[in-house]
């Protein structure tokens, strides 16, 4: 039996890299297949250094690499970072913290039909992954997450809808709206009027989206994506010239019965960390003009 050596390659640094999306999440990988889609420009590659280097689990590497390197030339040094770096995975994985990471990005309420009456429902997309079991790539589970809040509002107040996500690798077969429209219809059962299939980030979201929405006459939207990432995109929605009501899903834990449910670490709590982090981040950025 012979063996194809490209099948068992190990892949490069840049195509680990790149198989990640901004918030920590796998891409689409298949076997004996690496995607290395390097951003071509300035600002895709200064928003790829931030977040490989300085949000979880990338800033955990780097200071697990300044510890090493510590470790031989002063090591008591070393050790005591070794110990911070341990402390600071071990308090991003409680409840308690990933809830507080969360609210710090803003204060949403839960969403209440009011007038004056939006007049379309935005929402906004996330990520992708991989489902040979549907064929190819799906919509991932934030994603869906927000599909279904889209689903309820658009049934209550029987609202056009308009799903935003384009291809954010040039290797993407198909954008994320289309993504996003084949679960509408296929698990929702509701059909979109609009699909906004160009933009990449959460700026983009929202610039590509107020074209389609001016066209058609609409100056005010429900927007919907997860809590901790409203503020970035109603602000955006605004400077694009879009009233904003936000929609948000994903609120973070208003309480804990006792002391064991708020510190006891979660690995879910640690992505919730992650995608908090990466929005403090992203409003850091805005607020020096920067679009990370």
């Amino acid at each position: 039996m012979t063996l194809d050596p490209a099948k068992y390659a190990l892949p490069s640094f840049s195509a680990i890299v790149n198989s990640y999306t901004p918030l920590g999440l796998p891409r689409k990988m298949r076997p004996g297949v690496v995607r290395c889609d390097l951003p071509t420009e300035p600002m895709e590659n200064l928003r790829t250094i931030v977040n490989v280097l300085f949000v979880p689990p990338g800033i955990h590497v780097v200071f697990l690499v300044v510890c090493a390197v510590l470790w031989r030339l002063r090591p008591r040094l070393g050790r005591v970072l070794l110990w911070c770096w341990a402390v600071s995975v071990l308090v991003l994985c409680m409840p308690l913290v990933s809830s507080w990471l969360t609210r710090a990005t803003g204060t949403f309420a839960v969403y209440e039909a009011k007038e004056p009456l939006a007049q379309a429902i935005v929402v906004l997309a996330a990520e992708r992954r991989d489902s040979p079991e549907y064929g190819g790539d799906a919509v991932g589970p934030i994603t869906l997450e927000r599909l279904r809040m889209a689903a309820h509002w658009a049934r209550v107040t029987h609202l056009p809808v308009l799903l935003s996500g384009g291809r954010v690798r040039p290797s993407d077969a198909e954008s994320l709206a289309a993504l996003m429209d084949r679960a509408w219809r296929d698990e929702f059962g509701l059909q979109a009027r609009w699909l906004e299939q160009e933009s990449r980030n959460t700026l983009e979201n929202a610039q590509r989206s107020a074209e389609i929405l001016r066209d058609a006459g609409i100056g005010r939207v429900i927007l919907v994506t997860h809590y901790v990432h409203m503020k970035r995109a109603v602000a955006d929605f605004k400077a694009a010239g879009i009233q904003v009501d936000p929609a948000p899903t994903g609120f973070p834990t208003p309480t804990f019965p006792d002391a064991m449910a708020a510190f006891w670490p979660r690995a879910r709590c640690l992505e919730e960390s992650v995608r908090a982090i990466h929005e403090l981040y992203g409003l850091a950025g805005r607020a020096l003009g920067v679009n990370v």
